[in-house]
C-alpha cells in the first residue's frame, strides 16, 4: 500500500510526463479563411452545376473541387437543357473566369440573391426559354443589392421565350456596353419608364411578338446610336423617339 507523500510523488510525475508531451506534440495549423475556402467543394450546389463545372475540370470529384479550380474556368458555363428549375445560393461562386452563361431551355423563374455576386467576367447571358415573369429593377442585383460589377461589360443578353410580362425601371441601369438583346416572345405588357436607359451602345433591340398596347414616352431617348431601321406592322407610336439601330416590334398590339 503507498503512503501519502508516494501517491503525491506518483502523480507529480504523471503530471510532468504529460506537459512534456503536449509541449513536443505537432499542433495542426488553424486554417485561414482563404485556406479554408480552398477546400470546401461543390457537393452542395445543384446537381446540373457539379456536372458542368466538373466538365471543365480534369481529375476533381465535388469534394475536391477548390476555389483556384473555380477561378480557372473560362469560357462557357453550359447549363441548357439540364432541366433545370431553380439554382440554389452559391451555385455561381468562385467562377470569376466565365464570359458566357447558359442557362437556354429550363424552368427558372427566378435566380437567388447572389446568383450574379462572382460572375465578374460575364460578357454574354442566353437565359431563353425559361419561367422568369418578369426582369424586376433589381433582377440583375448581387446578395449586396447593387449592379453586378460585370453590367458595362455585357454586350449580349437573350431573354427570348421566357415568360416575361414586366420589365422594371432601370433593369438595365449600367449596360454601357450592351449592343444586342432579345426580348422576343414573350408576354411584356408593360414596360415602366426608365428601363432602358444607359443603353447608350444597343444596336439591336428585340420585342416582337408580345402584348405591348404602348410604350412610355422618352423610353429610348438615352441612346446613342444613330436609327437606320424599324420594324413595325403599325404605324409608329408617335410619343416614341427612336435613335437605335435597329428595333423590331411586329406582332405586338402598338
Amino acid at each position: 500500500m503507498f503512503s501519502p507523500r508516494a501517491l503525491l510523488r506518483y502523480f507529480g510525475i504523471l503530471t510532468a510526463l504529460a506537459i512534456a508531451f503536449i509541449a513536443i506534440s505537432p499542433v495542426s495549423p488553424t486554417l485561414e479563411p482563404a485556406e479554408a475556402q480552398s477546400n470546401t467543394g461543390i457537393c452542395g450546389r445543384t446537381p446540373q452545376v457539379q456536372i458542368a463545372i466538373l466538365a471543365e475540370l480534369t481529375g476533381e470529384t465535388c469534394d475536391t473541387v477548390t476555389i483556384a479550380d473555380l477561378n480557372g474556368i473560362t469560357g462557357t458555363l453550359e447549363l441548357s437543357e439540364k432541366n433545370i428549375r431553380s439554382f440554389k445560393s452559391g451555385d455561381t461562386a468562385g467562377l470569376t473566369g466565365i464570359t458566357t452563361i447558359s442557362i437556354v431551355r429550363n424552368f427558372v423563374s427566378e435566380l437567388p440573391d447572389d446568383f450574379w455576386d462572382d460572375l465578374t467576367g460575364l460578357t454574354q447571358i442566353n437565359m431563353f426559354h425559361n419561367k422568369f415573369t418578369s426582369l424586376p429593377s433589381d433582377f440583375f442585383h448581387t446578395s449586396a443589392g447593387v449592379m453586378f460589377a460585370a453590367a458595362p461589360n455585357i454586350t449580349y443578353i437573350d431573354a427570348q421565350g421566357s415568360s416575361i410580362e414586366t420589365i422594371g425601371a432601370n433593369t438595365f441601369d449600367g449596360f454601357t456596353s450592351l449592343a444586342t438583346m432579345f426580348l422576343s416572345r414573350n408576354d411584356i405588357k408593360t414596360i415602366e419608364p426608365g428601363a432602358f436607359d444607359g443603353l447608350s451602345s444597343l444596336a439591336r433591340l428585340s420585342l416582337h411578338y408580345n402584348e405591348l398596347e404602348t410604350l412610355p414616352a422618352g423610353l429610348f431617348d438615352k441612346m446613342n446610336a444613330t436609327k437606320t431601321a424599324c420594324d413595325y406592322t403599325s404605324q409608329t407610336p408617335t410619343n416614341v423617339n427612336i435613335t437605335f439601330l435597329r428595333l423590331d416590334m411586329q406582332n405586338n398590339k402598338i
